[in-house]
């Protein structure tokens, strides 16, 4: 080996730790970026005919955790099903009514029972049998439009979810 071949094969050297001094810089820099992940530096030696020539960077890579990355899609999974399902108590919730409000399944059904036990106390009233079939026409349709409203908020759900899912996939994708 030449002196020249020496020098050479030292500089690319000096080349290579350099660039992986400037990697590790970024490195401690951004320790505490948010979405920064470390990279590392792979090397490879350069030979000729079984002659050393020195080293290059072979490339650049970015050091991801698997695991972590597992555990953080679950946990973002799991976020995104909480959030979605919240709002959609808080939907059937409105839609149910809060207790003793007019418009409350709870006020339907007491409504139709507080009319049955008018009507047998007098049977032979015909308001109290007209009453109790009122009410009992507005209890149905109360219930028949809660049903539609809480298969369209299942619909409605089940295309969140799949929105949710996707963005994640996406995250993970970009990871």
């Amino acid at each position: 080996m030449s002196i020249s071949s020496a020098i050479q094969s030292a500089i690319t050297g000096i080349n290579t730790n350099k660039e992986q001094i400037e990697v590790i810089s970024n490195n401690i820099a951004n320790v505490n970026t948010e979405g920064y992940v470390k990279r590392s530096v792979q090397q490879k030696s350069q030979s000729t005919l079984g002659v050393g020539q020195g080293v290059i960077i072979e490339d650049i890579r970015r050091d991801v955790d698997v695991f972590l990355v597992e555990r953080i899609a679950n946990q973002q999974t799991a976020l995104g099903e909480s959030e979605v399902l919240a709002e959609y108590y808080q939907r059937i919730q409105l839609l149910y009514g809060q207790p003793n409000q007019n418009n409350s399944l709870n006020n339907y059904v007491d409504d139709f029972f507080e009319s049955l036990n008018s009507l047998s106390t007098n049977p032979e009233l015909p308001s109290l049998r007209t009453d109790v079939v009122d009410q009992g026409v507005a209890l149905t349709e109360y219930i028949s439009g809660l049903a539609d409203n809480l298969y369209d908020l299942q619909l409605s759900a089940d295309t969140e979810f799949n929105n949710v899912i996707e963005n994640i996939n996406n995250d993970i994708a970009e990871i």
